[in-house]
């Protein structure tokens, strides 16, 4: 009474018979809300900014708590120098990502 299939033949007409039914009711939604990878680029540097902003201005605070407050130290003074540097440095390179991504935006438009 049982009847013989070859092996593989019931699941992988269930694989298809399921994937085609299925197909049609799946409906994603884009967690990123982008379309393009120019929105991308400008959300993610949008949020490197916002981000970036305190603590720029903590890390010159903290530099210039250093330089003022070293005294005779010079050791102090030249970490607060430099924190301030760096701080400086790093937030220009955060525009200047802003200003690479508007040149791409431009140059593909």
């Amino acid at each position: 009474m049982y009847m013989r299939y070859q092996k593989g033949t019931i699941p992988l007409a269930l694989l298809l018979g399921l994937s085609a039914a299925r197909a049609s009711a799946i409906n994603l939604p884009n967690p990123l809300g982008v379309g393009t990878i120019h929105d991308l680029l400008n959300k993610i540097i949008d949020g490197l900014m916002l981000f970036s902003v305190p603590i720029v201005v903590g890390v010159i605070v903290w530099g210039a708590y250093l330089i003022m407050f070293g005294g005779a130290n010079e050791e102090n003074i030249e970490k607060g120098k430099h924190a301030i540097l760096y701080a400086v440095v790093g937030y220009g390179i955060i525009l200047l990502a802003k200003g690479i991504e508007l040149i791409i935006r431009d140059f593909f438009r």
